[in-house]
């Protein structure tokens, strides 16, 4: 019989638990031992999170600190990774378990939002998760690039540089709705996987960083030629982006394509001479509220709305979530308080959405407009609540770049 939800211990792992976590991990994503270990011990390993019973190991799952931004904001997130299940211990109801207890886990521990690249998005529907946007992959001909001007200064990087790299990646990820890596993330800008990137910036006539890049190639054996991989690109300017697309052109010929993450469009994208190129959807990520009134206080607004909005939540897995909220936004910001039944500004009634967490996971992001989570089953309201919430929280097409 398999145990039961009462019997099982949820703590953190320890580096004993190395060998036995190797091996579920193994068997669930059909890596390498030696891939496996080495992703282990690339974060602190008291960030992974064991579900056990009897002592031995029937899931895991880890925490990866990052900020996403929201609005302009930067909002505090984690990251959640690694989730598996041990082959004998499948269709137990493990995943959800260890999932319900990771996500209040996070909520006691303060942390306002969560996300994760799912292997099944069922799962984790249920646990209060919604998809929130996109990750695509752009694969651009190297003869289309732009042979623009060489006069900036294009210089080698190291992770010693990465104090200078931080800022730009910060500000481009605040324009563009990215994330704000921690060191983890970080580390994999360098090395992905069995990948290593090589880094390189381009430079003013200041001698600044304006902008950087870092490339891995990629040879086919059949035909000889490159494909140039960018785990990361980023830039403060325009000037700068056409420097480091005239740097990539130089791979032509010898390369095929450039390939890199963006979103439904990048900004470089608009840089080309011929709008030809391919994107594919990669993954799509999804998005979990973990403490209603943090997250919305925590983002940033459109400067120009100023209104009051009731969002009637629920949750099943979060009960403090799961109450009659009041929003209310000015000056590019909001403030949360619980509300009252008859709620009212002026005499008026205030607008109100019936939503889940489910609905505003994805409504948060701008990801879908409140009208069109309406239309999926996840809000309810009056033409004033979609009105007032679909400008509040209104944003270009969410998309990260990263994977964890």
């Amino acid at each position: 019989m398999p145990p039961d939800a009462n019997d099982r211990t949820y703590r953190h792992a320890r580096e004993a638990d190395v060998a036995a976590m190797t091996r579920v991990m193994t068997l669930s994503f059909a890596g390498s031992a030696d891939l496996t270990e080495r992703w282990l011990h690339e974060h602190d390993i008291a960030t992974v999170r064991l579900l056990e019973h009897a002592g031995s190991i029937l899931g895991c799952a880890r925490r990866v600190p990052m900020g996403l931004f929201v609005g302009g904001r930067r909002v505090a997130m984690e990251g959640v990774c690694g989730v598996c299940v041990a082959p004998e211990a499948r269709g137990k109801g493990v995943a959800r378990d260890i999932m319900t207890r990771f996500v209040r886990e996070l909520h006691d521990d303060g942390v306002p939002i969560a996300t994760l690249y799912p292997s099944t998005q069922a799962l984790y529907r249920q646990i209060g998760f919604e998809q929130a946007g996109s990750r695509f992959l752009a694969s651009v001909p190297l003869a289309r690039l732009p042979q623009g001007s060489k006069s900036r200064s294009v210089v080698p990087l190291t992770e010693a540089d990465l104090p200078r790299l931080e800022p730009i990646a910060r500000d481009f990820a605040r324009r563009f709705g990215g994330i704000e890596r921690g060191r983890y993330l970080w580390k994999r800008v360098f090395r992905l996987r069995d990948k290593v990137y090589n880094g390189f910036g381009v430079l003013d006539a200041s001698g600044a960083l304006g902008g950087y890049l870092f490339l891995h190639l990629e040879k086919h054996e059949a035909s000889g030629r490159l494909d140039v991989l960018l785990s990361d690109l980023a830039f403060s300017s325009v000037e700068h982006a056409r420097s480091l697309l005239a740097f990539l052109a130089d791979y032509e010929p010898m390369g095929r394509n450039v390939v890199f993450a963006a979103g439904p469009c990048h900004p470089v994208l608009s840089l080309l001479d011929q709008q030809r190129y391919e994107t594919s959807l990669n993954y799509c990520w999804m998005l979990r509220i973990v403490r209603l009134k943090e997250a919305l206080e925590s983002r940033g607004y459109p400067s120009c709305v100023r209104g009051d909005l009731l969002l009637d939540a629920r949750d099943d897995v979060l009960p403090a979530n799961e109450r009659l909220w009041r929003l209310r936004i000015e000056g590019g910001t909001g403030r949360v308080e619980e509300a009252g039944k008859n709620e009212a500004v002026g005499g008026l009634e205030i607008p109100r959405l019936r939503l889940d967490v489910r609905g505003l996971a994805a409504i948060y992001t701008g990801f879908w407009t409140p009208r069109q989570a309406a239309l999926a089953g996840w809000c309810e309201g009056d033409e004033a609540a979609f009105d007032l919430a679909g400008t509040a929280f209104a944003q270009g097409a969410p998309w990260m770049i990263d994977q964890f």
